[in-house]
């Protein structure tokens, strides 16, 4: 890869992870910050098992309640997805430090 295309890259990333910054302070659930929430919430935990929807997830995500159902929801599902979106906010915080063991273990 050429510096230029480098320092494009660097770029890129560079004004995505401000955007994150800027929605996630401004409560914005349109944008880049919100869609990446929700989308890697969901794919990581369906994964897992999870047998939440991706419009649960987006409803958990957007306003912290489940859409009422006939169904039942799996505490450990709901649990695991708001752990989820704790923890991209984590890494978010803490993007600019170094990566330290203790720190990875006690998230």
């Amino acid at each position: 890869m050429t510096a230029a295309k480098q320092m494009d890259v660097r770029a890129s990333i560079n004004f995505l992870l401000e955007r994150f910054k800027i929605e996630r302070e401004r409560f914005d659930r349109s944008g880049v910050y919100a869609y990446t929430q929700r989308l890697l919430a969901y794919n990581s935990n369906k994964i897992e098992g999870s047998t939440l929807t991706e419009e649960q997830t987006a409803s958990l995500f957007d306003n912290g309640t489940l859409p009422k159902s006939d169904d039942y929801y799996r505490a450990k599902d709901v649990e695991e997805m708001n752990g989820h979106f704790l923890m991209f906010n984590k890494m978010l915080d803490t993007l600019d430090e170094p990566c330290k063991h203790n720190r990875r273990n006690a998230l």
